[in-house]
């Protein structure tokens, strides 16, 4: 089937696998599209990239992408690496997350541009690599744009939001200890797993007690908190005397993120294995007006959306960049088998950057 130049990117780019600590081939393609258009750009030693395009002077805006994916998770009824269309929809591993958002990046290298134009090609936002940072880190060490349009999905169907914020999160590992001891002879153990249970049912607890928070424009954050990991025991007839419990706390910007830390590690001994605050623009920022301006011209709409999830819009926030979500991926596809992207959404994301970089 012939595509669209465009699309025919998105299916080169889902084509590669590019799982979290796997970039370099990827990086490989994005660096062979930029060359080919004569682009200056920078790759390191991580294979995060960062070209320069349109004029030197100017307010710059960046458009940041990840290129990494997280592993095909089972179920999956086609190979994940082989896009397929259908009926105007690409199915295939990281279509929505967020590969079509670094077509649209890739297709910005062509046109004429008016303002410069910074694009960030990050790895490891999944954070598949143990003890390496998003390189959203990496770029903005060396880099510090006016303000950051991040291309992460934000689709409902043909309806594409525009999202100003998102929830932080944090992750919290708990080792709880006990005593070892013959499974016959419990009382002369201590049971590390039933401290782990004891904890798991206090988070349950906790948990049901959150509540929704309003924010503006009609919008609304969502704290939750639940138990991910849960390991203990090395053999039937051995009362475990080690239990290790994982929490995940969604934060939202109306909480302080170092008193919700500070009441999870009152739940036991831990440490946190993740730490990103939430993030907000206020509803009279100039820069996510004119992001909203851009869509209502293009699209006769513009409907705000705050993210459940974490983004990297929170890592330009920390830097005093201004940054907004909006892309061309669907939302809520992501990390699980049948990942899709309906077509018409890149497209119509393409026209409405097109009108903000006008």
């Amino acid at each position: 089937m012939s595509l669209p130049p465009l699309h025919q990117t998105l299916a080169d780019l889902v084509a590669i696998e590019s799982i979290s600590g796997n970039e370099d081939a990827i990086a490989d393609y994005v660096c062979g599209r930029l060359e080919r258009a004569g682009v200056r750009f920078e790759r390191d030693e991580l294979h995060n990239v960062t070209a320069f395009l349109g004029p030197e002077k100017g307010k710059s805006l960046c458009l940041s992408g990840h290129m990494d994916t997280v592993p095909a998770a089972s179920g999956w009824e086609q190979d994940p690496w082989k896009p397929t269309v259908a009926d105007g929809v690409m199915t295939g591993l990281g279509v929505s997350d967020m590969k079509s958002g670094l077509a649209l990046m890739l297709d910005v290298v062509d046109w004429e541009l008016s303002r410069p134009v910074i694009l960030a090609f990050s790895t490891n936002e999944e954070g598949g690599v143990e003890g390496q940072v998003d390189g959203v880190v990496n770029f903005l060490e060396g880099h510090r744009p006016d303000s950051a349009l991040i291309l992460e999905p934000t689709a409902v169907g043909e309806h594409i939001y525009i999202s100003p914020g998102c929830q932080g999160n944090v992750a919290v590992r708990y080792t709880l200890e006990g005593r070892a001891a013959h499974s016959s002879r419990p009382e002369r153990g201590d049971n590390a797993l039933y401290k782990a249970a004891h904890l798991v049912a206090e988070v349950e607890r906790l948990a049901a007690g959150l509540k929704p928070a309003p924010l503006h424009s009609g919008m609304e954050a969502l704290p939750v908190m639940a138990v991910t990991m849960l390991s203990g025991g090395v053999r039937h007839n051995i009362i475990p005397d080690r239990a290790d419990v994982t929490v995940n706390r969604r934060v939202s910007p109306t909480e302080d993120m170092d008193e919700v830390v500070a009441g999870l590690k009152e739940l036991g001994p831990g440490s946190t294995a993740e730490y990103r605050g939430p993030y907000l623009l206020p509803a009279d920022d100039p820069f996510y007006r004119t992001v909203m301006a851009a869509s209502d011209k293009v699209l006769g709409y513009a409907d705000p959306f705050f993210f459940r999830g974490w983004v990297d819009s929170s890592l330009f926030a920390d830097a005093g960049i201004p940054a907004v979500t909006f892309g061309p991926g669907t939302q809520g596809v992501g990390h699980g088998p049948g990942e899709s992207c309906i077509l018409a959404n890149l497209d119509r994301c393409r026209d409405v950057l097109k009108e903000l970089l006008s």
